[in-house]
């Protein structure tokens, strides 16, 4: 790597500071690599969890909020 930067060869020398990053298991990641079998925009992205404990609000029941007595007017 030294030699390619010696030599003004930059994108030799990116290269073989990505190789040597991804053979590193202790230096931060650098490089990822796609799962086998995901595809698509967004694949790349960490599903996201809720905390734990959380529990979804109770929805309420859609046939008493917003009803006017009476029912529907008939034309």
């Amino acid at each position: 790597m030294a030699a390619a930067i010696a030599e003004e060869d930059f994108e030799r020398a990116a290269g073989l500071r990505d190789i040597l990053a991804a053979m590193d298991p202790s230096a931060p990641p650098r490089i990822r690599r796609g799962t086998p079998g995901a595809m698509g925009l967004g694949t790349d992205q960490a599903g996201r969890k809720p905390p734990p404990g959380w529990v979804p609000p109770i929805k309420p029941d859609p046939g008493v909020a917003n009803v006017k007595k009476g029912g529907r007017r008939r034309t």
